[in-house]
Order: C-alpha cells, then structure tokens, then sequence
C-alpha cells in the first residue's frame, strides 16, 4: 500500500495525507497554530451588517473549527431572509486562502469558489472565476476585499465584473461587532427542492445518515454524521467525522445548477484541503475529480450507494487524468454494531 492509501482516512470527508499511525504525535492543533492559518481571525465574532447608507441589512456569525485549521460563516439578510454559509482556511502547501460560498438564494445566489490572501496593507482579498446565469459561455469576475479598521469593525467590498455584458460593480459594506443579534426568521426557499434550479442536490439524499468508517481491507477508520443543513435550505450536505488520533475533518457537497455540476469541499484538522467536483456517470454513481494539495495530481473520489451504505473510491493520476490507479475504497456502513 502506498503513503497515500494509507492516509486515506475517509471519503465524503477529507483525506489525512498524514498515516494515521503517526498523526498522534503530533500536538492538537499544531497544523493550523502559524500566524498565515490565523490571518483571517479579525473576521472572527458576531456581526450587524450595514450597507453603505448606515442601514442594518444583515448579521454574520464567524466561528473557528477543526483546531484553528476552519473559519465558517453562517450569513442571514433581514431582506429576503437569504441565508448562505462559507468554509474559509489556509493552504500552506499552496500558500493560499480558500473560500467556498453555498446560499440558499435562487437569484444570482449561486455557489462562489475563491482564492488569495493576506496582502502588504493588511486586507484580505479572494478571487474567483464563474459563470453568469444568463450566459453560461460567459465569464463573471468576483473579487472580495475584507479590511480590519478596528477590533470592532470591518469594511467588506464585493467587486463583480462580466466584460461580456460591460458589467461592472463595486459594493461596500461595513462590519460592526454585536453582543446580541437582531430577532427575525427567515423565510426557506424552494431552490433546492425537487421542482428548483438546483433540485438535482436531492439525488444525493441516500447518503445522509450516521455511519461505522472502514477502509476495504476492515480496518476501522472513525464514525461519520452526514446531514442536511436546514439553515441554508438544504442546500447544502455536510459531513463531520472523527477519527482516530484526534482526527477530526468537515465535508461539503453541493450542486452549481449554472455549471451542471456537484462540487465537494474537503477539510481536516492538519489543514488539509481538497476541492473535487463532476457528475453523475452512467452507471449511477458520482465521480468527482480535482487536484491533489500541492498540485502533485489528481484524485478521483467515486462514490457507490448500495443497500444504504456507501463505498467511495480514491484514484490517483499523475499524467494530467490520462490514467488514475486505485489507492484505497473506503466503506461507509449504516447502523452498524460496534466493534
């Protein structure tokens, strides 16, 4: 077995990349303790969020997760009620912030994956690339600036541009920190149903679940809870596993209606980070690719769902996707005893 196959500590969730055999020694949060993983912290803490006429429009609640390795957003506009979620961390392999933004928003809400950093003046800025709703050939431009003015407040500026469409915008909004959120409930949408544009998400239902871990050969690898996060309509489906050693990662799936695709968003405790997305193969399962950290290849995740359990795949390229050899499957089973 390779150093990668026996790394792979999970499916859905992320891979260690580390052998599970050594990752207890190393120090609880240790991965994610330098001050690049930390970069983002002035973003941390609850929010009122002003446009720039001084009104309150929303609140934004920022959290750490996975040993300082996470930063997540949990966004709800009083407007509309548009709620949305994103997973923020550092990737030192790649020295680079990534974000990935799901709203349950069925309007210019969609799915938004962006990377950067923490430039000379102290700002945090990420770009992205994707599609515009009405013209999927089209490239739509985002950029976000985030910039700390004080411990209690901070100036955000979303940037959009479509040179296609000679469309050009420049927002800003202010940040200030709050002891108390404002009461109100916002309404769910019905994008992520069966009936809405991204009602192709409820083809991964099955999975949702509380699972036993094991790689293909038996060995025990942790326990997973797959669920449906209502907070963002159910827009999103989120994995968290525990391992062994402490071992902890976070898990996305979503679907981009504009792209036609799922995309997974994997993250651990040792900062690891894997971005795979793709479809639904002929034969019923979903097959997802994206690059290895570190850019050393390509993984392929598989996923099978048979009989209510799961087993996921994990394939290796290292020629640009012409072939992938098998590292590891992994074996996710529903109810089962404990051992």
């Amino acid at each position: 077995m390779t150093p990668l196959a026996a790394a792979l500590a999970l499916s859905l969730a992320a891979p260690t990349f580390i052998p599970l055999s050594n990752a207890g020694h190393q120090p609880r949060g240790a991965s994610c303790a330098t001050a690049a993983h930390h970069a983002f912290d002035f973003w941390l803490g609850d929010w009122i969020v002003q446009n720039p006429q001084g009104q309150a429009t929303s609140e934004n609640r920022l959290t750490t997760d996975l040993d300082g390795c996470a930063v997540l957003e949990h966004w709800s506009t009083q407007a509309g009620g548009v709620r949305g979620r994103s997973l923020n961390s550092y990737d030192a392999s790649s020295g680079v912030w990534r974000q990935t933004w799901v709203t349950e928003q069925a309007v210019r809400g969609y799915p938004l994956r962006m990377e950067g950093g923490l430039r000379a003046d102290g700002k945090m800025d990420l770009t992205g690339v994707r599609h515009p709703w009405w013209d999927r050939n089209a490239v739509w431009l985002d950029e976000y600036i985030w910039t700390p003015v004080g411990p209690d407040e901070v100036v955000q500026e979303p940037i959009i541009d479509v040179p296609s469409s000679n469309f050009h915008f420049h927002g800003h909004i202010r940040y200030q920190r709050t002891d108390a959120f404002p009461s109100f409930t916002p309404a769910p949408t019905s994008k992520c149903t069966p009936e809405g544009d991204s009602g192709d998400i409820r083809r991964l239902d099955a999975v949702v679940g509380s699972y036993k871990v094991s790689s293909n050969d038996g060995r025990r690898l942790g326990k997973s809870e797959i669920a449906l996060d209502a907070t963002v309509s159910n827009c999103l489906i989120e994995e968290s596993f525990k391992g062994e050693a402490r071992y902890r990662a976070t898990g996305w799936i979503y679907y981009d209606p504009v792209e036609d695709r799922f995309y997974r968003t994997l993250l651990d405790n040792r900062g690891n980070r894997v971005e795979v997305g793709g479809q639904f193969a002929d034969d019923g399962s979903l097959v997802l690719t994206g690059p290895l950290p570190g850019g050393s290849g390509l993984l392929r995740m598989t996923l099978a769902i048979a009989a209510g359990n799961l087993r996921f795949t994990w394939e290796v390229s290292s020629d640009g996707g012409a072939t992938f050899g098998e590292e590891e499957t992994l074996v996710y089973r529903r109810d089962a005893p404990d051992e």
